[in-house]
């Protein structure tokens, strides 16, 4: 891990004074997997581009280090904090091996130590074999397949005991919000730490924090789940689902069986862009509805049961048989 006393010493040299007391927390935490939940504006590429600085200017300890992305557009935000700082700030331009092209995907800063730090993006995951790696922040987490992060850089990170910084917006109950609830448990997990961290805790962006009048104008203007989702960085809710009223923690239930007796309908949703998904309904006379999830929507959901009325039943009858 960052030796501490280097992370603020390289802070001063580059002017770079961390916003709040929580995003210093997070900078100080000594846990091998961070999970930052942000909203909007947070600085969450900020944090993870001045990490990165810290791991190439460390020369003792060389090695590989990736930001990897949804895309490459997403992985090259911390990339150029990082490139802004190696060149710009500390001026040693001269001095590394460097690659900055965003539309060819070649994103990559060697050190004259040894550590290169390059953007990976999930899309293209042949490229993400082969390497051992000292770390990796996962940008915009929320919006990886978790095979991405299970499959590919997990593994990566075996030999050197690798670190790993998931920053993101949440993005309704994912994986993402499985790891999130790991670092909440330290007792379990003690690798892992977490935070939520709201937009408003950036008080360089909202210097009235919650009552920061552009917040207030923002929860104003815009849906409910939308801001508990995108500013609170809240993982309570779906932007854009129908059912609002939809609640994992009163409407899932586990242990439900097969009724054959019940009225049952199949809906196929084929799954061109993502997982192919299958799904039941059972409408009974005393649960007017029981919906079960068969294909892939998500770690978590082993049963999905959604208790609705007998028009949504209906409805659901009409529009799907």
């Amino acid at each position: 891990m960052i030796d501490p006393g280097k992370r603020e010493w390289l802070f001063k040299k580059l002017g770079y004074e961390p916003h709040s007391s929580e995003q210093w927390e997070c900078h100080r935490s000594e846990q091998r997997f961070r999970i930052l939940c942000c909203g909007r504006r947070w600085g969450k590429t900020t944090f993870g581009g001045n990490e990165l600085t810290i791991a190439a200017m460390d020369a003792t300890d060389p090695g590989y280090y990736w930001i990897v992305g949804p895309n490459y557009v997403q992985g090259e935000k911390e990339f150029r904090v990082l490139y802004h700082n190696l060149i710009t700030k500390l001026g040693l331009g001269s001095k590394i091996k460097k690659q900055y092209n965003v539309s060819q995907g070649q994103m990559r800063i060697e050190m004259p130590w040894g550590t290169v730090i390059e953007v990976k993006s999930a899309d293209r995951k042949d490229g993400l074999l082969g390497e051992g790696l000292k770390g990796v922040i996962m940008a915009e987490a929320a919006r990886h397949d978790v095979d991405t992060w299970e499959m590919f850089v997990r593994p990566a990170l075996a030999d050197d005991r690798g670190w790993a910084i998931f920053t993101s917006t949440p993005k309704g109950h994912n994986w993402y919000q499985g790891l999130w609830l790991m670092g909440q448990i330290k007792s379990l997990h003690p690798d892992y730490e977490s935070w939520r961290l709201p937009s408003w805790t950036n008080n360089h962006v909202y210097p009235e924090g919650r009552d920061d009048p552009e917040i207030k104008l923002i929860e104003s203007t815009v849906s409910a789940p939308f801001f508990a989702q995108e500013i609170a960085a809240e993982f309570t809710s779906f932007v854009g689902k129908i059912y609002t009223d939809f609640n994992p923690k009163v409407h899932v239930i586990s242990g439900m069986k097969y009724q054959p007796q019940w009225r049952n309908f199949w809906v196929f949703d084929y799954g061109f862009a993502d997982p192919f998904l299958k799904i039941m309904s059972m409408c009974g006379e005393s649960i007017n509805s029981v919906i079960f999830p068969l294909g892939n929507m998500g770690w978590f959901l082993k049963v999905l049961v959604f208790l609705i009325k007998e028009l949504l039943a209906d409805r659901i009858q009409r529009t799907f048989v």
